[in-house]
């Protein structure tokens, strides 16, 4: 829906530049939201994701650069990459806030600003 919240995300209260995500919630019905909890590695980029039973729901593995491998089996989409980067579907990149991200090669498309 047009101006509806489709996802909300929690982030680690004390985390080094407040970028590491400890949870997901996904917005059904005004009355429902799926929260999906995020095991991340030691820099922050979240690998698998699991529901309040523990059960896994959405998983990634990492090539060197980024380029993320999700789990065919995954219930949800988790657009959170490499810490501050927001995945962009249409594009392919990972969003920074001033410049954007290629995972397939390593490279900003943009210089540093």
């Amino acid at each position: 829906e047009q101006g509806q919240t489709q996802k909300s995300y929690g982030w680690e209260p004390d985390s080094p530049w407040g970028t590491k995500i400890l949870w997901q919630a996904d917005h059904g019905s005004a009355a429902t939201k799926t929260y999906h909890y995020i095991h991340s590695d030691h820099l922050g980029t979240p690998q698998i994701a699991t529901d309040k039973n523990g059960q896994q729901t959405w998983a990634q593995v990492s090539e060197a650069f980024g380029k993320a491998n999700i789990s065919p089996g995954s219930s949800t989409e988790i657009n959170i990459r490499f810490p501050g980067q927001y995945y962009d579907k249409e594009t392919g990149t990972h969003y920074n806030f001033h410049r954007d991200y290629d995972p397939s090669t390593g490279r900003y498309l943009q210089s540093d600003p």
